[in-house]
């Protein structure tokens, strides 16, 4: 796990951004791990692609999960997705909330 976490800085391709954030929740994070993976995910919730924003709130959410502290911040998040003008963002939001 550590080495994904230690190349997400070099993910520059949306489709291996968008691979990540759609396997997130199925990879073993511990706690330092998961705030690795909070701040890879935080500029993905505004990237350009719809669908990287849609999954990247996805992610985002089972981390926030994991981590107590980023609670509020993950709700603020979900808020954001509801109003996204992306149809497939506000619907990946809807099914999170």
């Amino acid at each position: 796990m550590d080495a994904i976490l230690d190349r997400l800085p070099a993910l520059a391709s949306w489709g291996a951004q968008l691979h990540i954030c759609q396997s997130a929740r199925f990879l073993p994070v511990d706690a330092d791990q998961a705030l690795v993976l909070a701040e890879w995910l935080r500029p993905l919730l505004t990237a350009p692609k719809p669908f990287v924003r849609a999954w990247s709130l996805d992610a985002f959410l089972h981390v926030c999960a994991l981590l107590p502290s980023h609670a509020g911040e993950g709700r603020m998040a979900l808020e954001a997705a509801l109003n996204d003008p992306a149809a497939s963002v506000r619907a990946r939001a809807r099914n999170l909330g």
